[in-house]
């Protein structure tokens, strides 16, 4: 898939994103600017096909590392082992699907990233949905994922 293959592909797809899609378009236009290989590493998968109102990043993030190439890669981790089957039915083999606890991934993650020196070109903390009437739940999940990166988090 070529540069324009990929923006071509995204431009088509983005209005299905709705609020998300100028933020994705960022993230593409800054992981532009990375050097290869683009890793991605991702916190709560694609669950649902086709569910772009509030889903579907694993996608977005495999079909731009075939873009890529060049050993790129994306990681993604969901504890819903029904989430990680529907993932794996709808990403290429770029792909690494992980079924279980995020932080304990991220922990185990950060020492075989530090172990083989690769690192990250995107974090995408979006494992536990908030909610609103009562926050911390989420808030404390999501720290703890963001200490279990901290060693391999780059300016």
């Amino acid at each position: 898939m070529s540069d324009s293959n990929f923006y071509n592909w995204f431009d088509d797809l983005s209005p299905k994103l709705q609020i998300r899609k100028d933020s994705f378009y960022k993230i593409f236009q800054y992981l532009d600017k990375m050097p290869d290989p683009i890793i991605i590493v991702e916190t709560g998968c694609l669950r649902i096909k086709n569910n772009f109102s509030d889903g579907q990043s694993t996608l977005l993030f495999d079909k731009y590392t075939q873009f890529r190439k060049n050993n790129s890669k994306v990681f993604t981790v969901d504890i819903d082992p029904n989430a990680t089957k529907v993932c794996s039915e709808n990403v290429s083999k770029q792909v690494s699907i992980h079924t279980g606890d995020s932080v304990n991934y991220l922990n185990e993650l950060t020492k075989d990233f530090i172990e083989k020196k690769i690192d990250v070109s995107l974090f995408y903390l979006d494992s536990f949905d908030c909610d609103w009437k009562a926050p911390e739940q989420s808030a404390q999940h999501h720290l703890k994922e963001l200490v279990s990166i901290k060693k391999i988090l780059k300016k």
